[in-house]
């Protein structure tokens, strides 16, 4: 009598689900490909009202405002948040928030538009950035600062996720 388990059909079929399993994974089935975004800078600084890391994306002239009035609340007077067209784009910032001396900087060198898989899921706004550290040994003013970038990008969807290389 031969063991189920271990005849040549089942183990074929458990072979051929398994591959077809493989394959589905390794092509990316069920996943979209990110989108890379145009980006033009708004602003970038080693000086933030905004002293807690975060990572934002802006798609009014209100909430633009709004954030300004906080990153601006340092300097007098503050500046006023430029203008953007939110009809056609929407604005995504890093601030680093405190860090303990000069050196420290942010950099945003792309935004990707990745949409979800699932049906009605939300898409995901990929900002990857880059922060800058002073050498160690490197002589730098002994102020506290918070880096900051503000790009303008395509007017998307999604909610915006940081990918932060340290």
């Amino acid at each position: 009598m031969l063991n189920t388990l271990t005849s040549p059909f089942f183990l074929a079929g458990v072979a051929i689900v398994g591959a077809t399993i493989f394959v589905s994974c390794r092509s990316g089935a069920g996943h979209r490909q990110p989108v890379h975004l145009g980006m033009q800078t708004v602003s970038q600084g080693p000086s933030s009202g905004i002293s807690d890391e975060t990572c934002v994306a802006i798609r009014s002239q209100e909430e633009l405002d709004a954030l300004w009035r906080r990153h601006g609340n340092l300097q007098l007077p503050p500046p006023q948040a430029p203008a953007v067209d939110f009809e056609s784009s929407i604005v995504v910032g890093v601030f680093l928030g405190s860090r303990p001396s000069a050196g420290y900087a942010v950099e945003i060198r792309g935004v990707d538009h990745v949409k979800s898989a699932g049906e009605g899921s939300p898409a995901t706004l990929v900002v990857r950035a880059v922060e800058s550290v002073p050498m160690e040994g490197a002589i730098v003013a002994q102020v506290t600062t918070a880096p900051f970038h503000l790009v303008m990008i395509d007017g998307v969807d999604g909610e915006p996720a940081l990918d932060l290389n340290r």
